[in-house]
């Protein structure tokens, strides 16, 4: 097994169905790895804190991390169509992700 983290199998394509991160998070607990789940996972804190409290938001963490932006950039942008419906978020569910993260301070 490669030591390439999910979002690296996700972002490369080789992980189609994001749903996969419950097995991931499965074998993890099984497992005596040393690093962190967010680690493991290959989410940064922040990153990893907001799946925890919103799953859905997983498929905007590739999206941000394949534009190289942070999920608070990716969402505060004021073009919220910024291809992200063809990738599953709705225009209505970005605004909804946006007025949740200000919210709850991270925006």
């Amino acid at each position: 097994m490669s030591n390439a983290t999910f979002m690296d199998r996700v972002l490369a394509g080789e992980v189609l169905d994001l749903r996969e991160i419950d097995d991931e998070i499965a074998r993890w607990h099984r497992g005596s790895s040393t690093a962190t789940l967010h680690e493991s996972l290959g989410l940064t804190w922040q990153e990893y804190q907001l799946f925890v409290e919103r799953p859905e938001v997983l498929p905007l963490l590739a999206q941000a991390r394949k534009y190289g932006l942070s999920i608070v950039t990716l969402v505060g942008e004021q073009q919220p169509n910024m291809a992200l419906a063809a990738r599953g978020a709705s225009p209505q569910e970005l605004v909804e992700l946006r007025r949740w993260l200000k919210a709850t301070g991270r925006l």
